[in-house]
């Protein structure tokens, strides 16, 4: 069982800085087991601590402008999932889902390898196979942390998920100023 050590407060007040939400403060550490998915994953978010929206974006423009990378990914198969314990080893109530998922179209930003993790709160919402259109930020687990994955901007505002129509749909329900959808050929204005 691999074991992340940091505080929840670094954790939280690092994952509100990065997508826009408030969470558990205590302190503790996220022991993590390496998952390969067997079959499909809810696409509620269950097992995510408390948040509250901290931040209204007001157009696309904006939400590319705060993510570091913006690009269209495939989900695979491959997670890690962690619980938050504090110092004691106690549950908090909370879990972590870190997903890979392989870039297939790149729109802002640079990467440097083949695939790319993805921190969400709770068991996550990418399901496997499923294609997104992401707004991404980077993110280091702990301060002094080499980075090495990305939290979705804005919680869900940076997640967009491809239809059987071919376009992008809004999965954030609470970001009445984002577009419903974005067409598949969507481009960043430069």
């Amino acid at each position: 069982m691999k074991k992340y050590c940091a505080s929840v407060g670094v954790f939280a007040l690092t994952l509100v800085a990065l997508v826009g939400c408030s969470a558990v403060e205590d302190t503790a550490t996220i022991q993590s087991k390496e998952h390969e998915s067997s079959g499909s994953v809810s696409s509620s978010i269950s097992g995510a601590p408390e948040v509250s929206r901290a931040f209204d974006f007001a157009s696309v423009d904006e939400l590319a402008d705060m993510a570091d990378l913006v690009v269209v990914v495939t989900v695979t198969e491959e997670f890690e999932t962690g619980e938050l314990v504090d110092d004691k080893g106690v549950s908090l109530g909370g879990t972590v889902t870190k997903r890979v998922v392989v870039p297939d179209r790149i729109l802002k930003g640079e990467i440097a390898t083949p695939d790319l993790r993805v921190w969400q709160l709770g068991d996550g919402h990418l399901e496997p196979g499923s294609t997104h259109l992401l707004f991404l930020t980077e993110y280091k687990f702990a301060p002094g942390d080499d980075f090495d994955s990305y939290a979705i901007t804005g919680f869900l505002s940076g997640d967009y998920v491809q239809t059987s129509a071919g376009d992008f749909a809004k999965v954030d329900t609470e970001s009445p100023k984002l577009p419903d959808t974005l067409p598949a050929n969507f481009v960043l204005e430069q």
